[in-house]
């Protein structure tokens, strides 16, 4: 069976929407094309198949990720999600499934979790996902097979940019570090700097620890203490003009953060190295 709907802001072409149940190794269900309007949020049920969202202009969310133009989003089976649209968001997308899907994606580099990635190949085939959406029902066989051979240029693009690619999440801790990098030495929390990188707090702190093997918080901390360490040791500040210039509200809340972190309060941290000793922290 093939469904095709149509109207000004959604497309959608469905093959067979009985398409996976009958225990195929790979097929692709649905292709579709939207221009929301801003603002909009919409709750997902998981499906039973996996849906990979592609965004040429605006952002969109799901659910912690966050994607803009040039980025996607993979959706796996079961797995449930809102949606938010963003300003002048235009996307495509591909529902595909089958018991060889895992092993595919495995072998075009791509993930198997709910995640965003970089498409900045996705104008190579937008064409392909253009006459899909807008093509005239002329046989289930010949748009069966041109919706299969775009599912596997989709990989094959992916994969050839895989080795150097700079994914979504690459951009949002360079983001993130960035803005604590700048503004450590001010009254700022994970919120801020999750706003910073345009994402959730919790996908923020998710991020870190996977690829720095730190929370954020821990990351702002370690920023404030480096820049302490240097004022200590280098110019006659007192604590709590120190306290102030890294961004601790105040003094004996930089000082308890201070002896959790090097073993000693700040005074008595400087008072090593005036007397001498190169690692007072090690004490």
């Amino acid at each position: 069976m093939i469904l095709y709907t149509s109207t000004r802001e959604h497309k959608t072409t469905v093959i067979n929407d009985e398409a996976g149940k009958s225990g195929e190794r790979f097929f692709v269900r649905e292709v579709g094309h939207s221009l929301p309007k801003a603002g909009i949020r919409l709750r997902m049920e998981g499906r039973d198949v996996w849906t990979a969202h592609f965004a040429v202009s605006g952002s969109c969310g799901f659910n912690d990720i966050v994607i803009h133009a040039g980025e996607g989003c993979l959706i796996p089976p079961g797995v449930g999600f809102e949606i938010l649209t963003g300003e002048g968001l235009e996307h495509y997308w591909m529902m595909f499934g089958g018991g060889d899907i895992p092993e595919i994606l495995s072998r075009s580099g791509i993930g198997r979790e709910a995640h965003g990635f970089s498409c900045g190949f996705f104008e190579r085939v937008r064409g392909d996902f253009d006459a899909i959406v807008s093509a005239e029902p002329t046989g289930e066989f010949d748009l069966e097979m041109y919706m299969n051979s775009l599912f596997w240029k989709l990989m094959s693009y992916h994969r050839e940019g895989a080795p150097g690619r700079s994914s979504p999440a690459d951009g949002y801790i360079r983001l993130a570090r960035s803005f604590v990098d700048s503004h450590f030495s001010e009254p700022i929390g994970v919120e801020d700097i999750a706003a910073a990188a345009h994402v959730t707090s919790r996908y923020m702190y998710k991020l870190f620890k996977k690829r720095l093997g730190r929370s954020p918080k821990e990351y702002l901390t370690d920023r404030r203490m480096e820049c302490a360490r240097y004022l200590l040791s280098t110019t006659g500040l007192s604590v709590s003009e120190i306290s102030a210039d890294v961004g601790f509200g105040n003094p004996s809340g930089f000082a308890a953060a201070f002896r959790e972190k090097h073993g000693a309060p700040p005074e008595k941290w400087r008072l090593g190295l005036r007397c001498g000793e190169k690692n007072p922290e090690s004490r």
